[in-house]
Formats: structure tokens, sequence, C-alpha cells
């Protein structure tokens, strides 16, 4: 919406609200004094991060210019430029007052400790075999010597939610990363999979020029 003068962004939270004012806001505050490229959030009248409607909180942040990944024909320069942006990201010097459970560590193991014990029935075949490739791959993600190593990946700052419509490009240029509200403290290789899965195997098949440009970047 627009005053006249400035364009604006409302966003009704709806959805994980409690991530969105615990996550976002901080960061957004935190961005905008860091000169970091982001929308910035515009308090209401009486000083408020936000305002509530019926019991929804509603953020408003300014507008920014350009478009989403997902309005635009992807190219490799595309991919280079987001790159650039997602490292300035992962080296700022923030520390969110709080991590979204989906991108603690620790939550993977808890996931695979709940359920390793699960039988299910014969008659139950689906869940059956999902508990089944579950075993496996929980089992070797919790061997000693691959827990030490990818506990032992970069850790810092992390998106969480690199999708194509989270990122805003001015041609080929990525100039702004949008939602915030599943960053938090985890292993930085989270985004970096979130995005080769996402953006670089368009028809479903991967484009090795796009993985390449983003990997050497």
């Amino acid at each position: 919406f627009s005053d006249g003068n400035q364009k604006y962004v409302a966003r009704v939270c709806l959805f994980e609200p409690k991530n969105q004012l615990e996550a976002m806001i901080p960061f957004l505050k935190y961005a905008e004094a860091a000169e970091y490229p982001a929308p910035r959030l515009i308090k209401a009248r009486y000083g408020s991060d936000y305002i509530e409607n019926n019991s929804n909180p509603i953020v408003v942040t300014s507008y920014q210019e350009g478009d989403s990944a997902n309005n635009i024909s992807i190219s490799t320069q595309h991919l280079k430029s987001l790159a650039q942006l997602v490292a300035k990201f992962h080296k700022l010097e923030y520390s969110p007052p709080n991590t979204p459970i989906t991108l603690d560590p620790d939550y993977i193991f808890g996931v695979y400790d709940r359920i390793k014990d699960y039988k299910p029935t014969n008659k139950d075949g689906d869940s059956l075999r999902l508990i089944k490739l579950v075993d496996v791959y929980y089992k070797k993600f919790k061997e000693t010597e691959f827990t030490d190593l990818v506990k032992n990946l970069p850790h810092g700052v992390t998106h969480g939610d690199i999708n194509l419509g989270n990122v805003m490009f001015v041609g080929e240029k990525a100039v702004s990363l949008l939602d915030f509200e599943e960053m938090g403290v985890s292993w930085q290789l989270q985004d970096v999979a979130m995005i080769l899965v996402t953006w670089a195997f368009p028809d479903g098949k991967p484009n090795k020029e796009f993985i390449e440009a983003f990997l050497k970047e």
C-alpha cells in the first residue's frame, strides 16, 4: 500500500506469529542499524513494533524495489549475485535471540530418538516403509564420526528459508533477502543446501551451470 509518497508492505502474522515477532522484528532493527539490505521496520504512531487486529499481529515494513525470483527467468549471474548476498548475510555479527526449533541441530537427533523404537503393524504399510527409510538415514546421521563432522561445520546466523520468493533482484543483482521469521543460529550449510535444492533443479533436473556458479562464487 502507499501513502502517496512511499510504498509499504503489511504482513499479517497468521503463520508462526511468535517467530515473526521474536525473530524477524529484532533482525530488521539490526539490519537497519548495520545498513544491511533488508526491508525496514515501520513502527506504529505510538511507537510499537507492530499492531494487532482481532488478535492478529500486523508488521509493516518498507517496500523493496525489484522482482522476486518467482517472477523472472533465472540465469547463472543471478546465482552468482545470490551467493554474494548470502555470504554477506552469513558474515553478519548478529546473534538472533531465538532459533526456530527446526533449525536447531539437536532437533534432528531428537526426532530420531523419539521415533527409532516405533513399531508399526504390518497393516500400516506406508508408515512401515517410512520408518524403515528414516531408520536407515538417521542411524547414519547418528554415527559418531559423522556427528562429529557435521557439528564442526560453519555455525552462525542462518536464514532458514531462502526460496525463490524470498529474494529480490534488480536486473541480475540480488538486492535483498525477505522473510526472516525462520532465521536463527545453526549450520549455515543448511542455507546452501536449500538454495541448491530450490534454485538449481529447474524442471526437477540438476542444472550444472547453476550449481557451479553458486558454489564457486
